[in-house]
């Protein structure tokens, strides 16, 4: 057995960090700590976060804010304005930490998952950059995933808690049989562009299971030679969550006998702290306000 505790998103919110932290103690221990990456901006405590990740042993990858931290050149508004004063207050080692993270898809062939900020895809930009919002960008993903010979694609960037998972044709042109693919964000379930409400599970808390074998008899035939099955995931943010709730999220999965558990679990933190600070350090208000709503 495999677990894996996948975190995204932070943004500097050292508050909330911790609060998930002290949360997926009582489901571990686990065999690798994963950030998809955007460990800066938005927040008020960049030195504290990067220093936990590294404490912890997290393996992160790049987001578009870290890299933004790097080059400089592409964001404006208030995302420019925090990613100013993360800058002005880091440490050399943690500036140095942020612009060390790689921004092409991480692959772990031994434990067959891979990792990205945004989308799996040949174009660097696009992986830090594209946005998975629907049923056709998870078919996209999978695609990119496909390449990349691995079932699993752990993603962030969005801020929003998503899990797909099915069989999709990994060349373009060919059309995908209904209910192929199953799609599942801030929980409503999607089959192409179709929605309904989650059902039985409360919002701040959910798990699916994923079992392919099921279904591999009934893809042999030659008119599915071109499928493959794949799953991708987005545990949401920890630091900035967007989701119309207000508490850190992080993701939890679990690979046995070919069997995916995924869940994702909300936390309260304390909010008010995180915003006082950012006042302390004249973020601007739109930033503060936000994480006392979720968007």
């Amino acid at each position: 057995m495999v677990k894996l505790l996948v975190i995204s998103d932070v943004h500097s919110n050292f508050q909330a960090l911790e609060a998930v932290l002290k949360d997926a103690e009582q489901f571990g221990p686990y065999d690798r700590h994963l950030c998809a990456g955007d460990v800066v901006g938005y927040g008020p405590q960049p030195n504290e976060v990067i220093e936990t990740l590294k404490r912890r042993d997290f393996f992160s990858v790049m987001g578009n804010h870290d890299k933004e931290m790097k080059i400089g050149n592409s964001m404006y508004g208030d995302a420019k304005i925090a990613l100013k004063r993360n800058r002005e207050k880091m440490k050399p080692e943690n500036h140095q930490y942020v612009c060390s993270l790689q921004q092409h898809p991480y692959v772990d062939s031994n434990d067959q998952f891979a990792m990205v900020h945004a989308t799996f895809s040949r174009d660097e930009d696009r992986c830090v950059q594209r946005y998975v919002y629907t049923t056709e960008d998870v078919q996209q993903a999978m695609r990119g995933l496909n390449e990349l010979s691995v079932q699993l694609g752990i993603i962030g960037h969005t801020h929003l808690p998503t899990t797909g998972w099915g069989w999709v044709d990994c060349f373009a042109g060919v059309r995908e049989p209904q209910q192929r693919l199953t799609f599942v964000q801030n929980g409503l379930y999607f089959h192409r562009r179709s929605a309904w409400a989650q059902p039985d599970q409360p919002p701040q808390h959910r798990t699916f299971e994923v079992e392919f074998s099921e279904l591999h008899e009934t893809l042999k035939n030659d008119e599915f030679a071109s499928w493959h099955k794949h799953i991708i995931f987005n545990p949401g943010s920890v630091g900035q969550p967007r989701n119309g709730w207000i508490h850190a999220s992080y993701g939890i999965v679990t690979v046995e006998d070919g069997k995916y558990t995924l869940t994702t679990r909300q936390v309260p933190y304390d909010v008010e702290k995180t915003q006082t600070l950012m006042r302390e350090q004249k973020f601007p208000k739109k930033l503060i306000d936000r994480l006392a709503i979720g968007t």
